[in-house]
């Protein structure tokens, strides 16, 4: 609640007391508070009688970092709230030490602002904590606020259950408190300087602190995956952050736009504490529609076409209307994929959230119909595969398929692949099919893509001039030479001197209806004698991770077998490229750049090409298992 409406009534006296300095006391001229941050406070406190500081050796000293004690505050409190003519007889303390203590400390006792200990005194002596401060701030000049998600609490040392929370976001949001770096120190001791700027702000909206404007604007739904305990909420975007909080599994939860995060994992969400963040990636958390339903797969793809060459930009909205919050932009000529829709509205997924865009700004790019050039067998790479009726999540499934299960494919149609079952015309996703030629290549037909790591602007690891976007395309375009040789169909996410983003990297081989994923890369570290390949996959999210597994591992056995390198493994790991997708993803890592060995091999033509040729035939490998 404002502080102002709080006083309104209650405190029109007091603030009238206040309104001007009391005329009787002489100007306090403190010599130890020029130039500081709280001399204004001070001075403003001491205009009004509310201190007098201390007389040595000719000089008058406010000792603005010696601790506030609890008798001092209280007396600063009935002063600057007027009631020192209040009769507080009965209001006692059996520690207390003169008339000038009994005199404040019973009038503080009986206005609320302060209480004794069970034992009966009042230790008046002792010095005033952090904590202690908010209570007797708010209690004498009546702030509190609820926390919500709207008005959270601000400090991630502090918990929603402790006994002054919400005393502390009312001072909080009424400018009279703020912390540091997010943290408020409960149990810390209070100067002297810091209880005249509480007790200052408190008293007059010009010394007020500046809240800052809350990050409300809701752009996402969200819903902690199962599998885990919980998931932490930080107070940055970092897994160095404070945890201030944790949601179970099944938990939902509102993101809330925040553009510096859109390369990024992570997602500023609502919650009672903040600022709170989530690791968002698809490891712990799905995303929901506008209706709050869970996303399926992909229907089809759209080109953004807008119809007006002055006008070529497409916005991206948090909701399918026109008011719903721009959370990004798409230009004429990108393609995305649909994922479902509302009315007018295609439902889109854009730098890792779902999105809106309007459909009459696009064009329909109808899915890829290829027949097998032979037969074509199926295999199921998961534990329960759905049979469909047509070709969409949304039509009737007619049963299932378990993994190893193997059949016929007569045809494919974008990410279906069309197979006869128990007698009937069925539609299963490919994606979840290892696909295999039974006569000729192996490798025909099969849509592939390459991914030549970093580029452009990001060189990726260097040595000598050498640079590992300069090795990993010149071994990129020499696999998709071999691949398109053995009859594969073969996209490259860059080939050339560009910089796809890795979302970018992740779309484009959704985009292309991919079946196998290869990302290059070279390896660096603090070490020379780190040295060898090695390859990575994802089991933790990539839901064809056990194929990502058997990828990794062919392809880095004839890393080591016909390329000599030092055998560092298949290894599973989340990187964005791999475990973003849901067709066997691999990461490979060439070697090491600041080794001297693996240096000398990744800077030969001749080693490139073996290189090349070692991934080639790990792929041949995967595909003959």
């Amino acid at each position: 609640m404002d502080i102002k409406r709080r006083f309104l009534l209650p405190f029109l006296s007091v603030l009238l007391f206040l309104s001007a300095p009391i005329q009787s006391e002489a100007a306090v001229t403190f010599s130890d508070i020029g130039g500081t941050e709280f001399e204004p406070h001070v001075k403003f406190i001491a205009e009004r009688g509310i201190i007098k500081g201390y007389k040595e050796n000719g000089r008058t000293l406010y000792k603005p970092n010696q601790p506030v004690t609890r008798f001092q505050a209280a007396k600063m409190l009935v002063i600057a709230t007027g009631n020192e003519n209040i009769d507080a007889s009965g209001h006692t303390f059996k520690d207390l030490q003169n008339d000038e203590q009994r005199f404040y400390i019973s009038k503080a006792a009986k206005l609320g602002f302060f209480s004794g200990y069970p034992d009966g005194s009042f230790k008046p002596n002792a010095t005033l904590k952090r904590g202690q401060m908010i209570k007797v701030i708010a209690n004498a000049f009546k702030v509190d606020q609820k926390i919500t998600t709207d008005q959270p609490l601000m400090f991630s040392d502090v918990d929603t259950n402790y006994e002054n929370a919400t005393k502390l976001n009312g001072l909080y949001y009424n400018g009279i408190a703020r912390g540091a770096n997010g943290r408020f120190n409960t149990g810390s001791e209070l100067s002297r300087a810091q209880f005249a700027m509480f007790l200052a702000r408190a008293m007059d909206s010009k010394f007020r602190l500046k809240v800052p404007a809350l990050n409300n604007t809701a752009i996402a739904t969200g819903k902690v995956k199962t599998g885990f305990n919980h998931l932490n909420i930080r107070n940055s975007p970092s897994t160095s952050g404070d945890v201030i909080g944790q949601m179970k599994p099944g938990t939902l939860f509102t993101v809330v736009k925040n553009d510096s995060l859109l390369k990024s994992d992570w997602v500023q969400i609502r919650y009672e504490k903040g600022p709170a963040y989530v690791n968002a990636s698809s490891a712990y958390v799905t995303y929901l529609d506008h209706d709050k339903n869970e996303i399926g797969s992909a229907t089809h793809s759209v080109k953004v076409n807008t119809g007006m060459p002055n006008d070529p930009i497409l916005n991206v909205r948090s909701a399918p209307s026109v008011s719903g919050t721009v959370i990004g932009q798409l230009k004429n000529g990108d393609v995305v994929q649909v994922y479902g829709g509302k009315g007018d509205w295609h439902l889109v997924i854009f730098n890792g959230l779902p999105g809106y865009i309007q459909s009459a700004y696009t064009d329909k790019i109808e899915a890829p119909i290829t027949s097998p050039s032979g037969k074509l067998i199926g295999e199921v790479t998961v534990s329960s595969l759905n049979v469909r009726e047509s070709t969409s999540d949304s039509s009737a499934r007619l049963g299932s398929l378990g993994k190893g299960a193997k059949v016929t494919v007569k045809g494919i149609t974008g990410w279906w692949a069309n197979i006869d079952y128990n007698g009937r015309n069925a539609y299963v996703h490919k994606a979840f099919l290892k696909l295999k030629n039974t006569s000729g290549s192996v490798l025909k037909d099969r849509i592939i893509v390459v991914d030549a790591g970093h580029g452009g602007r990001d060189p990726g690891t260097s040595r000598a001039g050498v640079t590992e976007k300069a090795i990993v395309l010149k071994v990129s375009q020499k696999v998709e030479q071999k691949l398109k040789a053995a009859g594969a169909t073969v996209y490259m996410t860059r080939v050339g001197d560009t910089y796809p983003t890795l979302q970018n990297r992740v779309d484009y081989a959704a985009q292309k209806y991919a079946e196998n994923f290869v990302s290059i890369h070279v390896n660096a570290a603090g070490s020379s004698s780190a040295r060898g390949s090695e390859v990575f996959f994802d089991t933790s999210v990539n839901m064809n991770g056990s194929e990502s597994r058997e990828l990794a591992q062919t392809i880095q056995n004839r890393l080591v077998r016909d390329v000599g390198m030092y055998n560092r493994g298949a290894k599973d790991t989340a990187f964005y490229v791999i475990r973003n997708q849901h067709i066997p993803a691999v990461l490979v890592e060439l070697g090491f750049i600041t080794n001297p060995s693996d240096f000398a091999k990744l800077t030969s033509d001749a080693y490139l090409e073996r290189y090349a040729t070692a991934i080639y035939n790990g792929i041949v490998d995967y595909y003959n298992k």
